[in-house]
């Protein structure tokens, strides 16, 4: 009976015991006063974080309208500001319209000529429309500030199109390079392109002043015109003599080099 009493483990020590969780029960509203006091605090509570909210949300959408506004703005101008080239370009292409037109006149007459080695091409400017998307964003912009954008966006791209146009009629006048004679039904035709080329060169004058006129509003920042945006040198400037080869070497844009 010893032997296993000594066998036998020694008990234990219980774990303690935890202090049992208090719980605080809600205290019984009393009065209508009690309950008033804490429905106010309770609705103040949730306005303030509705208003802090709201408050947010409204910064973040002012900050996306700044932003938007100045995006356009820039762009906008930097568009306008390559409008200042458009002189020289078009001083060339009545000279070489001309000269055109007096080949044109020999051709019809079946006197010689020399042969044009060079005519050369619409001198394109260079827009850009990465910032445009911003006007359909009603959210940022009043009606009026939609219209105003809208207006001269809808005028730029107009211009655009009617520089594309004008790319193409001189890539038409482009086919008496290298000719002394002409047949007649191509003598025809040449002259309506000469036609339209002149056209399109008033046109394209017509879009700018829209583009400026609409844009007046606006307030836009001065910007200085974009060296990248021509060649070194115009090709419609050019002598109607110079060697394509020359006259490719000379007229490249900077960012082709």
């Amino acid at each position: 009976m010893s032997e296993e009493v000594a066998d036998a483990a020694p008990p234990q020590p219980s774990a303690p015991e935890e202090p049992p969780m208090e719980i605080h029960k809600p205290k019984p509203v009393h009065s209508w006063r009690e309950f008033l006091k804490e429905y106010a605090i309770i609705v103040l509570g949730v306005l303030t974080a509705l208003s802090l909210e709201q408050v947010v949300e409204t910064w973040h959408e002012h900050r996306q309208n700044l932003e938007a506004r100045e995006a356009m703005r820039a762009e906008l101008a930097a568009n306008i500001s390559n409008f200042v080239y458009r002189p020289a370009i078009s001083a060339c292409a009545g000279r070489r319209l001309s000269d055109i037109g007096e080949m044109l006149d020999k051709a019809e007459r079946r006197e010689p000529f020399d042969a044009p080695s060079w005519i050369g091409e619409a001198s394109s400017l260079r827009f850009r429309f990465s910032a445009e998307s911003e006007t359909a964003r009603s959210g940022l912009f009043s009606p009026a500030e939609q219209r105003q954008f809208g207006s001269v966006y809808t005028f730029m791209h107009s211009l655009d199109q009617e520089m594309d146009r004008e790319r193409q009629g001189w890539a038409r006048l482009q086919a008496i390079e290298g000719r002394t004679g002409l047949p007649p039904e191509m003598i025809a035709n040449l002259r309506i392109a000469v036609a339209e080329a002149r056209y399109q060169d008033r046109r394209v004058w017509q879009l700018m002043g829209f583009v400026r006129a609409y844009a007046r509003s606006l307030a836009l920042p001065h910007v200085a015109p974009n060296a990248m945006s021509r060649p070194a040198e115009w090709p419609l400037c050019l002598p109607i003599g110079t060697p394509r080869d020359e006259a490719l070497r000379r007229t490249t844009y900077p960012n082709t080099l």
